[in-house]
């Protein structure tokens, strides 16, 4: 099993890149269509911790993670290859992002930096930083109009986490479709 890994794209055309087959990173790269995974050219350099970012399984991002160590390279996917599209200005796993793979915006990781970055499609620049360093944190929109929500902010503890987690996997077990069809029956 593989965990650590970045996914991009949508509920139909979406990739899953790199990730940690323990005890090492991996390169691999799945390709979903909607109804199936399928195997894909691999990345260039194996990580884990990466920001996957992109609106399809033909285009996407896979930036920063960790090689083990942290890592600033980002590689681009056309969809039939992995080329370089240079660096991040920060080197660091666990971030977050949003955008597709010509406009994208990376912000927060690993070790709990505010730094955000845009990318504009040949380089990666240096923008306003977050309010509040995080990590493994998640992100949405675009490069003008972006969100970061989640996280661990520095300097808090592991259970904090586990405890999100925690409250997660109880959330998960709860059967929300049994409880609308039994709110539906009592309604008609």
């Amino acid at each position: 099993a593989r965990d650590h890994g970045g996914g991009a794209g949508t509920n139909t055309s979406g990739l899953l890149a790199g990730g940690r087959i323990q005890p090492n990173v991996s390169d691999l790269v799945g390709s979903w269509n909607g109804t199936s995974w399928t195997e894909t050219t691999e990345i260039n350099t194996a990580r884990k911790a990466a920001k996957m970012i992109g609106v399809s399984n033909t285009a996407a991002l896979i930036v920063a993670g960790a090689t083990p160590t942290d890592s600033a390279l980002v590689e681009q996917w056309n969809g039939s290859s992995w080329t370089s599209a240079g660096t991040v200005n920060t080197a660091r796993g666990n971030l977050a992002g949003a955008g597709s793979n010509t406009a994208a915006i990376a912000f927060g990781g690993n070790p709990s930096p505010a730094y955000t970055e845009i990318y504009d499609g040949s380089s990666w620049s240096e923008t306003g930083d977050l309010n509040t360093a995080k990590q493994l944190l998640s992100g949405a929109g675009t490069t003008t109009s972006a969100l970061a929500f989640g996280g661990i902010v520095s300097g808090k503890t592991p259970q904090a986490y586990d405890a999100i987690e925690t409250l997660l996997r109880r959330i998960s077990s709860i059967d929300f479709f049994k409880d609308i069809q039994e709110q539906t029956n009592t309604n008609e």
